[in-house]
């Protein structure tokens, strides 16, 4: 049984769903999945890519949840190939990000998921190269640890802000985990 991004559930709905996993959910292990699992499901995401992932987590917790929603993962570490064979509806690249770019259309994604960017200048980067990528009203989103810290002065969480300043979006705090940040495009 796999559950649909068109019905309506609660966090705690797919939390008991998930069994097993809710444990290392708990202990922390998989961060940034109930955030990014009810900006699935409140949005009714069916396209969802994940980039620079380190571990695929959410990626993979995404296509073992979800029936009919299209997980890509993003990743140059080759390892993560194997999860194609074990999770149905998960396709990895092993490519960078700015390759897999050019395997998607302009307005064709319901969401990006950045897993933590690296520097400043990566930031500015990877949002002006993905952001077209989503349709109007998709989500862009993104896990960065340094939000939660009293650091607004770091310079990955300056360009994030900076970016969306400059660009008339709005930061939206994930209520599940405010390291994990969102914005609809417009």
């Amino acid at each position: 049984m796999h559950l649909t991004v068109d019905n309506t559930y609660k966090l705690s709905d797919i939390l008991q769903y998930l069994g097993t996993e809710t444990t290392a959910l708990n202990q922390g292990l998989y961060r940034s999945c109930p955030a990014v699992l009810k900006l699935v499901t409140d949005n009714k995401v069916h396209s969802f890519v994940e980039i620079g992932t380190d571990d695929s987590c959410v990626s993979e917790l995404l296509a073992l949840v979800f029936k009919d929603i299209d997980v890509t993962c993003i990743t140059e570490d080759v390892h993560h190939k194997k999860l194609d064979d074990e999770v149905d509806g998960l396709k990895t690249l092993i490519s960078t990000g700015d390759d897999a770019c050019e395997l998607f259309d302009d307005n064709s994604l319901d969401m990006i998921y950045f897993d933590e960017h690296v520097t400043h200048d990566s930031v500015i980067h990877n949002f002006d190269l993905w952001i077209p990528k989503v349709r109007a009203g998709g989500i862009i989103a993104g896990y960065e640890p340094r939000l939660g810290l009293a650091t607004e002065t770091h310079r990955v969480v300056l360009a994030i802000n900076n970016y969306m300043l400059a660009n008339g979006y709005i930061q939206n705090s994930a209520e599940e985990n405010t390291n994990v940040y969102w914005f609809p495009k417009q």
